[in-house]
């Protein structure tokens, strides 16, 4: 859930990949790169619906 957590987050218009890299815990950013790189790959799985709605709300922190 939480890949599809953070993918989800840097799809959306506007996301800022430093605020996400730091919810997510990730101290290099080519790792949260890996997450935008593999979006088309969620498509059909069964957490993404859940996870989509836990990204609109991290999304939603600023």
């Amino acid at each position: 859930m939480e890949h599809t957590t953070i993918t989800r987050a840097l799809a959306r218009p506007g996301a800022r990949r430093d605020k996400i890299q730091h919810w997510a815990d990730h101290r290099d950013p080519r790792t949260t790169d890996r997450y935008n790189r593999r979006r088309g790959a969620l498509d059909g799985s069964p957490g993404y619906e859940a996870s989509a709605a836990v990204a609109e709300d991290l999304a939603d922190m600023d």
